[in-house]
């Protein structure tokens, strides 16, 4: 059985782009949790998506860049791209983590547990830990 890590982008300051400190350091948190791990990393559209899911590569020591998967910024047609992202991800055979903004993580988590498990899910489903939230 595959993984899917799905983790929100490291926090920024208002009115910037970029992750501050405290974002980095959340980033290098999940890089330690995840040091052991064969991932396959992903980001959405997202400056700081983006910037998260590449400082995770390069902590991770991966050689290459983190790939978009959700292919739009916007809520409009979200579970086409959920369908897409998911359909992908099944063929990669691979554990994968997605990175993404917090919007996004919860919807598609919910998307993802009532499509492909069966059974009605939300963010309520989730147990967080430091910087972290992880599936009950």
């Amino acid at each position: 059985m595959y993984k899917l890590y799905i983790i929100r982008h490291g926090d920024f300051d208002a009115g910037t782009t970029r992750l501050n400190n405290a974002g980095k350091a959340q980033i290098m948190y999940i890089a330690s949790v995840l040091q052991q791990e064969n991932l396959l990393i992903f980001s959405s559209l997202g400056p700081r998506s983006t910037e998260s899911a590449e400082l995770l590569a390069c902590l991770l020591a991966k050689n290459s860049t983190p790939k978009e998967i959700f292919g739009s910024n916007t809520k409009a047609n979200q579970s086409i791209y959920y369908k897409k992202a998911l359909n992908y991800i099944k063929k990669l055979k691979s554990d994968v983590v997605i990175v993404t903004k917090g919007e996004y993580a919860n919807s598609f988590i919910t998307y993802f547990g009532n499509q492909y498990l069966n059974k009605p899910f939300s963010k309520q489903n989730l147990k967080k830990g430091p910087n972290c939230a992880f599936l009950n």
